[in-house]
This record gives C-alpha cells, sequence and structure tokens, in this order.
C-alpha cells in the first residue's frame, strides 16, 4: 500500500448506534481512498456494531482491517493494537461517535508534508456536537494556539486538544510508547503530556473553520458516567507535569501557583465524587504549600480555619445539596 499517508484507528466499543456517520466521515475525506487506511479495533462489544462496519468499509475503496478482541481493555489499549497495525506514517484516533469534517485529513497532511521532523502532533479547530431535537454543532468554534509553556498550555482547559481533531507522527508514538494503558480517561492529555515532555513540537494547523465534530452524549459518556475517575485522571496528569517541572528544574513560582490553583479546582469537586482522591490531593497539595489555605470563596476559608478544610468542604457539599431540594421544591 505505497500511496498510504493516513491510518485512521477506531476504537469500538458496543457502537452500533453511533458508529455509521463516523466511518462515512471518513470514506468522504477529499484524500483519494487509497491515502487513507483504516483500522477498527473492537474492545469485546456485544452488539451489532462489527457486522455494520464491515458492510459499509466493504464498499468503500479505502484499505481497512477490522480486528476482534476478546474483552473491553480500555481505548487505550484499542488505540495502542490499532496504531501498532497501521503503516502510514501519520494516525488519526477518531473516537466510534465523532466525524471529520471533509478536508481534515488533507489540509493537516498539507501542513505534514512541510513539517520538522521534530514535529509530533499537528491539530487543528474542533467543535462540539450536541443533540437539540437533532444534531447540531454548538458554538464556539475551538481554536487552540499553544505557545511557548506548552506543557502548562495542554493542562488548561481553554487550551484542550480534542483527541480526533489531531494527527500524530508515528514514529513519535513509538518512541514514547503510544497511551498507557493504566489510563482510561483523559489519556489524551496524558500522551500529550508525556509528548511534550518527550521534546514533540505541536504544530497549528489553523483552518478558519472546524475540521472536526466531538459528539457530546452528556452523561452517556465515559467522563459523565464516571466523574471521580475523570477528577484523578486530572489530579494524575497535574502531577505528571510537576514531576517533570521538578525534575527539570522547572518549577517557578508562577508553576506552583499554576499548580496550586489546579488542585484547588479539582478538591472541590473531589471532595464530593471521592472523599478518599480528596484525602491524597489535600496531602499533596499541602506538601507543595504547606501554609495552604482554599483562595476560592471566602466563607470556606473563614470555617477552614476554624474546623479544617475538610470539613468545611463538607459542609459545602452538604448545603449545596439542601439548596438544590429547596429550589427544587419551589418549583412544584
Amino acid at each position: 500500500m505505497p500511496h498510504c499517508q493516513v491510518s485512521v484507528v477506531i476504537p469500538a466499543y458496543n457502537s452500533e448506534e453511533w458508529l455509521e456517520p463516523t466511518l462515512r466521515s471518513v470514506q468522504q475525506q477529499s484524500l483519494t481512498p487509497e491515502s487513507i487506511e483504516v483500522i477498527l479495533v473492537d474492545n469485546g462489544s456485544v452488539d451489532n456494531g462489527l457486522r455494520l462496519a464491515e458492510n459499509i468499509l466493504s464498499a468503500g475503496r479505502s484499505p481497512f482491517e477490522i480486528i476482534r478482541l476478546a474483552h473491553n481493555g480500555g481505548p487505550s489499549y484499542a488505540r495502542n493494537i490499532g496504531w501498532r497495525r497501521a503503516r502510514a506514517p501519520w494516525i488519526q484516533f477518531l473516537d466510534s461517535d465523532d466525524l471529520l469534517l471533509p478536508e481534515k485529513l488533507e489540509h493537516q497532511l498539507r501542513f505534514a508534508a512541510n513539517a520538522s521532523s521534530t514535529t509530533a502532533v499537528i491539530y487543528s479547530e474542533w467543535q462540539n456536537y450536541v443533540f437539540n431535537g437533532e444534531w447540531t454543532p454548538a458554538p464556539p468554534v475551538k481554536d487552540p494556539n499553544l505557545d511557548s509553556d506548552l506543557i502548562g498550555n495542554l493542562l488548561e482547559t481553554d487550551h484542550f486538544i480534542s483527541t480526533g481533531s489531531q494527527i500524530f507522527r508515528r514514529a513519535w508514538l513509538e518512541h514514547v510508547g503510544g497511551f498507557d494503558e493504566n489510563c482510561w480517561l483523559i489519556e489524551d492529555v496524558h500522551l500529550s503530556l508525556r509528548l511534550a515532555m518527550a521534546g514533540g513540537a505541536f504544530l497549528r494547523a489553523r483552518a478558519g473553520r472546524p475540521l472536526f465534530y466531538y459528539r457530546k452524549r452528556g452523561h452517556s459518556s465515559l467522563s459523565g458516567s464516571r466523574r471521580a475517575d475523570f477528577l484523578n485522571g486530572c489530579v494524575r496528569n497535574y502531577q505528571l507535569a510537576e514531576n517533570y517541572w521538578r525534575q527539570q528544574g522547572l518549577l517557578s513560582e508562577a508553576r506552583a501557583r499554576f499548580l496550586l490553583s489546579g488542585y484547588e479546582g479539582l478538591l472541590h469537586n473531589l471532595i464530593e465524587a471521592d472523599p478518599a482522591g480528596f484525602d491524597s490531593l489535600l496531602a499533596h497539595l499541602r506538601l507543595l504549600k504547606p501554609d495552604w489555605e482554599p483562595l476560592y470563596d471566602r466563607r470556606i476559608r473563614l470555617l477552614s480555619s476554624m474546623i479544617g478544610y475538610r470539613h468545611a468542604a463538607q459542609l459545602a457539599v452538604l448545603y449545596r445539596r439542601c439548596k438544590t431540594i429547596v429550589n427544587k421544591r419551589r418549583l412544584k
């Protein structure tokens, strides 16, 4: 397959309901079909998604392979299986419910043709796709612009680069070993951080329009249904950055403040979602700044000085729950 330029790796798990538009979005790319290889990795599904995928892909002209796994090893495991089987120099990871816009791959490969060998990732604008009676793009268009503080940028919500809005150089995936298969959530940010720490560059291929749609399915999504795991995944990524900055002698006061701000936001949510995770992060935060006190709420800060932050945070959770109950009764 000498002309294959990009391999599209699609992990799928019980995705029959969503899979057809995703595969069609690959087949509708402006590149020649022979330029695109499709590798679908089924993560132990029990629906008819595999049969559907084979029918759709067989009717197209792009080479494809369907790999069936005996059990669900998580998205990182499936993606690693896929990209290691891939033959193209660039890898497009695409979740089984998301969509590529028709010129996505051609646009980014134009940038790839002139990219330095240090370029690990090429990224472009993207947009959420939501259901309001029908599936439609939801503003705003996400247009990340990473600067010289690459690792800090990758941790910031405003700079979040959805996995499908990127293409990855296969050589750099090999260099860092791909995804960490212990990570089931926020694994994409974890990979990006490791690529950046290894010296990989991120190239912005601005298009002036979204090239990728991320379909938001609310609480049916992995991050929505497993909030504690999601939050602890965020903690893991912050600590990965912290450890790197420490080891490189780069943990400045500004970066320490950045970490403290991120940790505090996660603490605020962990007290309700995962008390044990809250305790672990609070202990870590105290090591980073022994005299730390909460900044986000003056009342919590005052209460913390009297009964400790953990108890103050628990009371805040109880207060929010009571307020929600009262508001619901008022609406009846």
